[in-house]
């Protein structure tokens, strides 16, 4: 690694590399002493790129595209991007972004959207005082042959320059030729002018002709694609008037044509007017003639009206140009004639009245009726004039004929050609009585003490005769204090009575009318409505609390008023309100305080109300405060084992904790369960699961002076069987062993075999078992003399098994 020369005077290293880098020192010396010398060693790296070389790099147009260079060197390296051997600057490009990252010695070139600009030859060169280092990039940029904008149809007139234009883009950049119908090819000459600016190509005709019209195609290539675009060229004659347009003048209802002819270049686009506003055709009554040969255009009227009369423009044009003719229809009116004239009618009231008159004139004639030398006024479904579909029949229309429709009626039927008269016909009318309300009860309210007015629309003609009566068949007069009439101006049969009451007028009223045509009848029912009044109001009175207190009003009113109870004049009382009750029986309306507080004193009102009137009642409540007592004392309870009881003490009002004794001591078992909080007057004492110990004296105390006592008494459960004996079946020698678990430990069980009683002490082999519940009978030897039923008794239950003994 380190060597000297072999004058000694050299120092050599060999293989440098950066590690060397560092403060190098020398001594000589000698007997005469020594010197010294430093110098610094500096690692010099020329340039390197990687990678050291890139393919050429094809892209279609529109692509990102990105190269990425790790360029190192010592010292630090400049680098500049070429592009076809001129530098790139950074942010000369928005397209073209040059970045770098240091500290991963990173250098990038991007193109965001690559286009024909950025296909070039790119190089990234590294400069160092060590040396110098660079990579080149072909980028080549490729996009579809197309036409961007292609060939358009032209049209032209004979003589003017027309020029077809296409844009056409592709890379590499295409070449266009053009032809004519496919197969002759154009070169520039006088007649045809061929340019081409990327991407426009155009083809220009000088003084086109009749000859020139075709096919004309453009055909794009570059070596890779070709494409192509094809447009027609028209070269027509603009369209010309020929001759004087042919006007009409038919008579009315009679066929009609109008017409003008054209020369030039077809085919025409043709728009007619009437009036100079677009004519809607085709239609039922016009049709559109359009002679292409001869170059007539024309409208055919197969029926004339005066709504035709009027100015026709037929506009005719083609590619090059336009034109117009203008006509005149002017169709002629005939005066009305009559043909069948009018006929005098007699109708019924209400029913449907025609007149019909029959007239003939062109155009249709308009019919304008009178009545009584008025003209008459028709009105939307009760009075109209009708024309029928048969263009003659003219008809009046009284949907409802009434007496104001009776008189002489005529009509006048008129157009432009002139008008006549019809003669004057009578109209005259009948009807028999009818109600409009004869179908059924019609019921009017009174308040009673008014005065009442029974009032019935009557349809009928001439006037009626009429008549009341009650339910009972009388016929009501002046004396009996009724007044009957008759409305003219409602058409109404009346009856008038003063001061009704309830029970005097209450009742179904019956009207008859009767005229030469017919009669009718009709009922009214008269109910009579009574204010509101109280018969017992309400007075001041008091209650102590916590107790049911009831508050009544007696009212009388029809119908039965509803009511609605308030207090302190403003809080309304609605039955959702958990503090009261709030009831209704017959007229008899009642407030229940289901537990009176003090806080309820105040004043308490009701209001009743019915459809007629209303009426109110006030009282002052006063709710005084009552003294701790118990108002519910304990009761004397009986429970049996595992049973629950539970005792029950109300006070008269709430208090704020009471205790629980047995005995005289305080209660605190889990098994005792307090219900009841602070601040009540309910308190229950819960036992659950009860045993025998639970026999005693129980009391609730509030304090001292306020307690109450009770006795519980727990009756003992009978023994019963947990497991029952089992049936056996034993082999001669074998030991019997019999196992029953009664409810309770330590009580008698006694054994039988086939109802004698078992004795262990006359039978050595004998033996009874007592551990806790269980009990067990064990027989050792068995034989089969020891077959039998055999029973495990208590004092009221009997547990049962047969064993059997081969």
């Amino acid at each position: 690694k380190y060597t000297w020369s072999e004058d000694g005077k050299q120092f050599v290293i060999h293989n440098v590399q950066i590690d060397d880098e560092d403060e190098y020192g020398v001594k000589i010396e000698n007997e005469l002493g020594e010197a010294t010398s430093k110098a610094k060693l500096g690692c010099l790296v020329p340039p390197s790129i990687s990678p050291a070389s890139v393919d050429d790099h094809v892209a279609k147009r529109g692509d990102e595209l990105e190269f990425i260079f790790e360029i190192d060197g010592r010292p630090e390296v400049d680098v500049v991007w070429q592009k076809n051997q001129k530098d790139l600057k950074p942010n000369e490009n928005p397209n073209c972004i040059i970045d770098k990252d240091l500290e991963k010695r990173a250098y990038s070139l991007k193109i965001l959207k690559a286009d024909a600009d950025d296909q070039a030859k790119y190089t990234v060169i590294a400069k160092n005082k060590a040396g110098k280092a660079e990579v080149s990039i072909n980028v080549i940029v490729k996009a579809e042959l197309q036409f961007t904008k292609p060939l358009v149809d032209m049209a032209t007139v004979v003589g003017q320059p027309v020029t077809f234009s296409c844009e056409c883009f592709g890379l590499p950049k295409p070449t266009v030729t053009w032809f004519l119908n496919n197969d002759v090819e154009l070169k520039s000459t006088a007649k045809y002018k061929i340019e081409a600016k990327h991407p426009v190509h155009t083809l220009t005709l000088n003084k086109p002709d009749l000859i020139d019209v075709g096919s004309y195609r453009a055909v794009a290539t570059n070596g890779e694609q070709t494409v192509e675009s094809t447009a027609t060229l028209v070269v027509q004659v603009k369209p010309k008037l020929e001759g004087k347009p042919v006007d009409c003048s038919p008579i009315i209802g009679e066929p009609a044509r109008i017409q003008c002819k054209f020369s030039g270049t077809a085919p025409f686009t043709v728009v007619w007017l009437k009036n100079n506003e677009p004519l809607e055709l085709p239609n039922e009554n016009i049709e559109v003639i359009d002679e292409v040969e001869t170059g007539i255009q024309a409208l055919s009227f197969k029926v004339t009206d005066i709504s035709d009369k009027g100015s026709y423009t037929v506009q005719v044009s083609n590619k090059v140009g336009q034109t117009e003719g203008k006509m005149t229809l002017a169709p002629k009116e005939i005066k009305p004639t009559i043909l069948t004239d009018l006929e005098g009618q007699t109708v019924k009231k209400g029913e449907q009245l025609e007149l019909i008159i029959v007239a003939d004139g062109k155009p249709r004639p308009q019919c304008k009726w009178t009545l009584n030398n008025n003209d008459l006024k028709l009105v939307d479904d009760q009075v109209e004039s009708i024309m029928d579909e048969d263009g003659k029949t003219y008809r009046l229309r009284i949907r409802s004929t009434q007496p104001e429709h009776i008189g002489e009626y005529s009509a006048t039927l008129s157009n432009g050609g002139g008008s006549v008269k019809s003669k004057k016909v009578k109209v005259t009318i009948e009807k028999a009585p009818e109600f409009s309300d004869s179908d059924r009860v019609k019921t009017v309210k009174i308040i009673q003490g008014d005065d009442c007015l029974l009032s019935n629309p009557i349809d009928a003609y001439p006037v009626p005769k009429l008549s009341w009566t009650r339910s009972d068949g009388k016929v009501l007069s002046d004396k009996d204090g009724y007044v009957s009439g008759y409305d003219t101006d409602k058409n109404a049969a009346i009856l008038s009575i003063k001061q009704v009451q309830k029970t005097v007028h209450e009742d179904d009223y019956i009207c008859h009318a009767q005229n030469e045509f017919g009669t009718a009848d009709v009922t009214t029912k008269l109910l009579v409505l009574i204010r509101p009044t109280i018969t017992r109001p309400l007075a001041d009175t008091q209650s102590s609390e916590f107790e049911r207190f009831i508050v009544e009003v007696e009212v009388e009113g029809f119908p039965s008023p509803v009511a609605t109870w308030i207090r302190d004049e403003t809080e309304e009382i609605t039955s959702s309100n958990k503090q009261f009750t709030i009831e209704q029986t017959d007229n008899t309306y009642r407030l229940i305080f289901n537990e009176t507080q003090i806080d309820q004193t105040g004043t308490y009102g009701i209001k009743l109300k019915n459809e007629v009137g209303e009426v109110e009642s006030q009282m002052k409540l006063t709710i005084t405060e009552r003294p701790i007592e118990i108002s519910k004392p304990l009761e004397d309870q009986r429970g049996i084992e595992k049973d629950s009881v539970t005792f029950e003490c109300v006070f008269t009002k709430p208090v704020p904790m009471i205790k629980w004794y047995k005995n005289g001591i305080l209660l605190d078992e889990p098994r005792f369960m307090h219900i009841g909080e602070a601040n009540q007057r309910y308190f229950k004492l819960e036992i659950k699961n009860l045993n025998l110990d639970d026999s005693g004296e129980f009391e609730c105390v509030y304090d001292e002076n306020t307690r109450s006592k009770a006795n519980l008494i727990v009756g003992e459960l009978p023994i019963d069987f947990e497991k029952p004996l089992s049936n056996q079946q034993l082999t001669e020698y074998d030991t019997l062993k019999l196992e029953c678990i009664v409810t309770k430990p330590g009580k008698e069980v006694k054994w039988y075999k086939d109802g004698d009683l078992i004795d262990e002490k006359s039978d050595a082999r004998v033996r009874i078992e007592i551990d806790e519940k269980t009990h067990r009978l064990i027989i050792e030897n068995m034989s089969p003399n020891d077959e039998g039923n055999y029973d495990a008794m208590t004092i009221d239950r009997k547990s049962s098994a047969f064993v059997g003994v081969k």
